[in-house]
């Protein structure tokens, strides 16, 4: 199993945090990326996060990513995934139930970003 690696950067206009994790988001790891969140909340009114070199993501992982997300609406900030999610993240999506069209009551009642809705 991978271990977990994080990358960032603001945009130039410093309107943009985005954010790159690879390798394996689970309950050992997530730490990690709750603690830039949080360090980094404030910089930006939009993040973007991109798990298309995700290896492995777990429940703990997921909770993580959907709590920033529910976080960042409740500031009325915007939090999104960009490039595409590899067939294993796809997976542990669809095992947590998150793959299909839902909707999110905490996004307005808009589809989940896990099944490609935007905040």
């Amino acid at each position: 199993m991978s271990e977990l690696t994080i990358k960032h950067a603001l945009s130039d206009d410093g309107s943009i945090l985005k954010i790159s994790v690879s390798g394996k988001l689970a309950i050992d790891t997530a730490e990690d990326l709750k603690n830039l969140l949080v360090e980094k909340s404030g910089m930006s009114n939009s993040i973007q996060i991109d798990l298309s070199e995700l290896k492995e993501l777990d429940i703990i992982g997921i909770q993580l990513i959907c709590s920033a997300c529910h976080t960042n609406l409740n500031l009325k900030k915007h939090f999104n995934f960009t490039g595409s999610m590899g067939q294993n993240v796809k997976a542990a999506v669809a095992v947590a139930g998150l793959g299909g069209k839902i909707n999110c009551k905490y996004n307005y009642d808009l589809p989940c970003i896990w099944s490609g809705g935007i905040n």
